[in-house]
């Protein structure tokens, strides 16, 4: 299965359900080095009766390859970019290209749906380069990213300082008069997203808002709406020690 479909099933089942959380993770070392991981969790849909049934109904018209023989959803799968028939490597950034991979989790038997995009860097900048290159694929998922599910993070790192670059605003992504974009925020009501940043050492200070402090991690939470909305303040500096 292309990896872009992958990313394509999960944005049509963003669309039945509020009741999900976005989770961003960067591991980083004190020379910069790393790990990226965005991904999304979405079990509560099988713990609904009736949002279980538009899934499944969803799955059917969009992603039938979800299902088993017995048309159950049953799928644990792992696909490395790599090893994608239909990918051509972009030039440079060998690192992120070699081990950027998509797992995906669908169980009725766990009542367990999540994904995770994962791959590695040799320098934050790399995280933005591969969003841009996922946006220049265009479709379903060049709009996921689009709409904030993906963040478009960029980064740079001096030592023993990490810095989250504003994101710059575009237009209004929707209209705010259309109906089905009003039903689509009621959804999301109550859907977060949050980043969570790991150091090799202690964090000493940061100047992101509303962020919390844990000896070496620092997590930031904020609503899906206001990602939609262009609202989400996620700028910020962390200063940390090297351990």
């Amino acid at each position: 299965m292309h990896y872009l479909k992958y990313l394509g099933v999960m944005a049509c089942l963003l669309f039945f359900t509020g009741c999900f959380e976005v989770l961003e993770q960067i591991q980083l070392d004190k020379k910069g080095k790393g790990t990226y991981t965005v991904g999304m969790d979405l079990s509560s849909m099988l713990e609904d009766p009736m949002m279980k049934q538009l899934l499944l109904e969803g799955v059917k018209k969009d992603g039938p390859q979800l299902l088993d023989k017995a048309g159950k959803l049953e799928m644990d799968s792992v696909m490395y970019f790599k090893n994608d028939e239909g990918f051509v490597k972009p030039e440079g950034h060998d690192k992120v290209w070699e081990t950027a991979k998509v797992e995906m989790l669908m169980s009725e038997s766990k009542s367990k749906m999540t994904m995770n995009l994962t791959f590695d860097f040799d320098n934050v900048g790399d995280i933005k380069h591969f969003y841009s290159e996922l946006q220049n694929k265009g479709g379903q998922a060049a709009g996921l990213a689009n709409m904030g599910m993906l963040p478009i993070g960029n980064f740079s790192f001096k030592k023993k300082l990490l810095t989250r670059l504003p994101t710059p605003k575009g237009e209004p992504l929707f209209d705010p008069e259309d109906q089905n974009i009003q039903m689509m925020r009621m959804m999301f009501t109550g859907a977060t997203y949050t980043t969570q940043y790991n150091f090799p050492g202690k964090v000493k200070s940061v100047s992101m808002p509303g962020a919390v402090v844990d000896k070496k991690t620092v997590k930031v939470t904020v609503p899906i709406l206001d990602m939609l909305d262009q609202k989400a303040e996620l700028a910020g500096e962390i200063k940390f020690k090297n351990r």
